[in-house]
């Protein structure tokens, strides 16, 4: 904002230079408040460190164990980074995971496609075909702060509801908003109705990605075994990370194609009612569930949609 308002001239180096702050700042706050991980210290032979970052963890979370009690985890035997992977892709992409791991990763592609591409767009549409009554960088910024009302939401969401029907909500809740921002951003001028879907559905299309970012994101960890849950989840982010790639020339490409700035808002729509119908054929559920050790530790789940396996075992 103090740069350029229109965001159409602006210093991008002194940008990143400033954006790259907070993370200097959380660096500093990490290294003072951020517990070390139990797993690994319990795998180092610290279980009473182990042991105290867990009571922590337990007090933190509302929970009242006299005391917590574990396993150390047993030592595997050294193996190769190919024999690793190997078993890690097996798991990943085998017959009982692999529609979970692809909708997983075109979940968080849609969403990083949607996060990022409206990064990229919103400035140039707020500045150009709709218009907000305020400069494009205040009306980023007050997106920007439309998130925060939905991570207090995800809070909520998190005490009702499963996952899985928490996803199909703000996945359909945020194509209403995409839409209606495109329908009230194309007819603007034919009153205030009009103008009033822009204002909403950009809020809206802000407050819900926080809520359906941080589900994706959470489903995805908590999905996989641990032996192969750093793969799983960073095979989805880096999938995801494609979507954020592609979004920006997509939108230059659909624009000059189409000759309008709509048809980006209309493909990602279409995205996020594809999103929400896979979703929906999801086979596991894992609001509640522990988290899994490895494949053998199971308890039967149902699809929401019961075209698919009647149960499967997770």
């Amino acid at each position: 904002m103090l740069d350029d308002p229109s965001m159409k001239h602006l210093h991008w180096r002194w940008l990143l230079i400033v954006g790259a702050l907070p993370s200097v700042v959380g660096t500093f706050m990490a290294a003072a408040f951020l517990n070390e991980s139990p797993s690994w210290l319990a795998s180092r032979g610290k279980e009473e460190e182990a042991r105290e970052v867990l009571v922590k963890m337990n007090r933190m979370n509302g929970n009242h164990c006299a005391r917590l009690e574990f396993s150390a985890p047993l030592e595997e035997p050294n193996r190769s980074g190919y024999a690793d992977m190997k078993r890690d892709l097996g798991i990943i992409f085998g017959s009982t995971m692999l529609y979970t791991t692809l909708v997983c990763c075109f979940n968080c592609f849609c969403l990083n496609f949607l996060y990022y591409g409206g990064l990229y767009v919103f400035p140039q549409v707020l500045s150009g075909s709709v218009k907000t009554g305020t400069s494009p960088a205040l009306a980023m910024l007050m997106g920007a702060l439309w998130e925060a009302p939905g991570y207090i939401l995800a809070l909520g969401f998190d005490r009702v509801m499963d996952r899985r029907p928490t996803m199909i909500v703000t996945l359909l809740t945020l194509t209403t908003c995409v839409l209606g921002f495109v329908y009230g951003g194309s007819h603007q001028p034919e009153g205030r109705l009009q103008y009033l879907m822009v204002h909403v559905g950009f809020a809206g299309y802000k407050c819900v990605a926080s809520i359906i970012f941080l589900f994706a994101l959470q489903y995805c960890v908590e999905i996989y075994p641990v032996s192969c849950r750093v793969a799983g989840t960073r095979l989805s982010v880096g999938v995801g990370r494609m979507g954020a790639i592609i979004s920006p020339p997509a939108y230059e490409w659909t624009t000059a194609f189409f000759g309008t700035w709509t048809t980006f808002f209309y493909i990602l729509a279409c995205f996020l009612v594809l999103n929400a119908i896979l979703v929906a054929f999801l086979p596991f559920e894992t609001r509640g569930k522990p988290l899994r050790d490895s494949m053998e530790d199971s308890h039967e789940t149902d699809p929401l949609c019961q075209s698919t396996e009647r149960t499967k075992q997770i």
